[in-house]
């Protein structure tokens, strides 16, 4: 595991210079059935809310998430690290509604109990260190506060089962848990020294160590989802062929998919 200092640059630099194509690279993530499918998700998650005063999202990256909560609640907050997104933001004059916040998810520059939500979207594999800032989120939530992650990669879990099933052994080893550095980056493109900003891309997680570390915190977990399935390509697709990843909501209907879906989100209450 890289130092944490050393993945923190990494990510600041990174995402600065990505900023402004970062939509149009991470088209799984803001493609039109995958935003219909999210707004679903965070929708659900903002229900179990008992409060809708003020929320916070870490790594808010360009807004998107931003934009889903400001009509939900009176203040919304983005923390992230890299200027440069946050200049995205109000550069789509989210500014004006929202306050930003240039932070370290691992030390919250907020006091105790104020936020009634706490969400992360693709942004947990980004931190070092995952425990901190879980403790971090449970600090400033409010009481019976809801913290909602999304998008975080599975392959811990997949790995697991294909293991068990004994079939296909090539695949076992492409999705096998490796150290950091042995795997390809998604952003090859780039010096290796910021290919550490994807710390936990290529061991990934699983459901059960997320809930885990939550419940050790003090968390109570809500609910756990699935999504994204060997399908998930089908979103890079252009329009209309797009639509055909409509069929990820079918498959995450199903009890054998939490084994094989490629990403997960999770919300617990304090």
């Amino acid at each position: 595991m890289p130092k944490e200092s050393e993945v923190k640059k990494a990510n600041i630099a990174l995402h600065d210079k990505t900023a402004h194509y970062f939509e149009e690279k991470n088209v799984e993530l803001f493609n039109v059935v995958e935003k219909r499918n999210f707004d679903e998700r965070i929708r659900e998650a903002d229900q179990t809310c008992k409060r809708h005063v003020i929320c916070c999202d870490l790594g808010c990256g360009t807004g998107f998430l931003i934009q889903k909560q400001l009509p939900r609640f009176e203040d919304v907050v983005g923390l992230d690290m890299s200027k440069e997104m946050i200049r995205v933001c109000e550069a789509k004059g989210l500014g004006k509604r929202a306050c930003f916040i240039l932070a370290d998810a691992e030390n919250l520059p907020f006091r105790n109990n104020v936020f009634d939500i706490v969400t992360m979207r693709a942004a947990l594999h980004h931190i070092p260190s995952v425990s901190k800032c879980f403790e971090e989120i449970y600090r400033v939530l409010t009481k019976e506060g809801i913290m909602y992650i999304d998008h975080e990669p599975n392959r811990k879990r997949v790995a697991s089962f294909i293991k068990k099933l004994k079939i296909f052994p090539k695949l076992v080893d492409d999705l096998r848990v490796r150290k950091y550095g042995t795997g390809q980056s998604s952003y090859g493109l780039f010096p290796p020294e910021y290919r550490i900003a994807d710390v936990h891309e290529s061991e990934g997680f699983s459901s059960r160590e997320i809930r885990k570390k939550l419940t050790s915190i003090g968390f109570s977990i809500v609910k756990t989802k699935s999504h994204h399935t060997s399908f998930m390509y089908l979103y890079r697709l252009p329009s209309p062929l797009n639509s055909l990843s409509s069929v990820d909501r079918l498959l995450d209907s199903l009890p054998l998919v939490k084994h094989i879906s490629s990403h997960i989100c999770i919300w617990a209450r304090k």
